[in-house]
């Protein structure tokens, strides 16, 4: 990220309707859009890679899809998504807007509270009496410009957070196959339980203890992508003595079951260039 202190002179946001759909069908293809593209993911989870990242995109999140920026994605065939999908191009400075504070090259998905989402959509879709095309089109471009502060918040607050809470992070990371409680890590760090828990979240965009449980599921990934342990052994990695449990557990987490995680990202045979 960069020019984050910058006075912002202008912002130009040209948008299109936000589209809700459900995925049955299998996308294909390695796509290259000429307009930047977030997708905010409902329910369900898919597999987007761009560049050198690949990510499971699960409810809760958003994925920015940057402009003229090669990327594929393909359906999770256990959990195929529900999302809104949002079109658009935005510039600052006489600049892409994303690419002008180094928004574009990493960390393409973020965490975002649904009701955020909702709201942008309910008053993009919001229609009063005596509305014109023209009135329609600024609103449309309000909440875009909108999305793109809620995007670029999450981004700034993920960096600081990592930096104000690398000791905290780094804790867990040790205790990563042990029920840590809320209590326990803010004893051991000195903080009152409820502020630490509001602080955190503020910050991470999910409590401590949501954010524990994401880490070990994707220490759990990482073991299930690179090594051949079975599951009853990464379980015991990450703190499982029950099977099924971890199980449960690790599909809540990820959206997908353990079983079936690594084949995941392997692209479906089908896909294609569209």
């Amino acid at each position: 990220m960069k020019n984050l202190n910058e006075p912002m002179k202008n912002l130009d946001v040209y948008p299109s309707d936000p589209i809700y759909e459900v995925s049955t069908r299998r996308w294909s293809g390695d796509h290259c859009y000429n307009t930047h593209r977030f997708f905010y993911v409902k329910a369900g989870a898919f597999v987007l890679n761009i560049g050198k990242h690949t990510y499971i995109v699960r409810k809760g999140q958003l994925a920015f899809l940057p402009a003229n920026r090669p990327h594929t994605y393909w359906l999770s065939p256990d959990s195929p998504p529900k999302y809104i999908h949002f079109s658009f191009l935005a510039y600052a400075h006489g600049e892409d807007f994303f690419e002008h504070y180094g928004f574009a090259d990493d960390h393409h998905v973020v965490s975002v509270p649904e009701e955020l989402i909702d709201r942008c959509v309910e008053q993009m879709l919001f229609t009063e009496l005596g509305d014109t095309n023209l009135s329609h089109y600024i609103i449309k471009a309000a909440q875009h410009a909108t999305l793109c502060a809620i995007y670029a918040r999450a981004r700034i607050l993920s960096k600081d957070a990592r930096n104000e809470f690398q000791d905290v992070i780094a804790f867990m990371q040790e205790h990563i196959a042990e029920d840590l409680s809320l209590d326990a890590v803010a004893e051991r760090f000195h903080f009152n339980p409820n502020y630490f828990g509001s602080k955190f979240k503020k910050y991470m965009g999910v409590s401590p203890m949501k954010y524990f449980a994401e880490m070990r599921a994707q220490f759990a990934g990482e073991l299930l992508k690179t090594t051949d342990l079975s599951l009853k052994e990464i379980a015991a990695r990450v703190g499982f003595s029950d099977i099924y449990y971890f199980k449960t557990f690790f599909k809540k987490q990820m959206g997908i079951p353990p079983e079936n995680f690594k084949n995941v990202f392997v692209p479906p045979p089908e896909l294609g260039r569209v």
